[in-house]
């Protein structure tokens, strides 16, 4: 019979380093991601954020500058 332990909760240091790796994997190892110059601004529980700026290459709608489907679906 196995027994289940819940993991415990990470210690600071290791909480910031997970987050550096996975700011790293979503802003530059996913070349979509790097493509769009999507940025993670938090990874908090509850309040995971990300940005991009405006650029006329993500434009999906030329008459109205409105941002293409995919780059919406992205963020």
């Amino acid at each position: 019979m196995t027994t289940h332990h819940p993991l415990g909760r990470r210690s600071a240091a290791e909480q910031a380093r997970f987050d550096a790796a996975m700011a790293d994997l979503w802003e530059r190892r996913i070349s979509f991601n790097q493509l769009l110059g999507l940025k993670v601004l938090s990874l908090k529980a509850g309040d995971v954020r990300v940005r991009l700026d405006m650029r006329p290459e993500l434009v999906g709608h030329y008459a109205y500058g409105r941002l293409h489907g995919g780059v919406i679906s992205a963020t």
